[in-house]
């Protein structure tokens, strides 16, 4: 049973470290609204 918990948080943080990172890397590389803006201020 504890050993099943362990693994179930386990699983949970990395879910959660997963979805940040995609995100990120979406709003860096694919999502390019932010460098258009960032352009027209130069």
């Amino acid at each position: 049973m504890l050993e099943n918990r362990k693994w179930v948080i386990i699983g949970l943080f990395c879910i959660v470290g997963l979805t940040y990172l995609a995100r990120l890397f979406y709003l860096q590389v694919l999502d390019d609204t932010y460098s258009l803006g960032a352009s027209k201020n130069h």
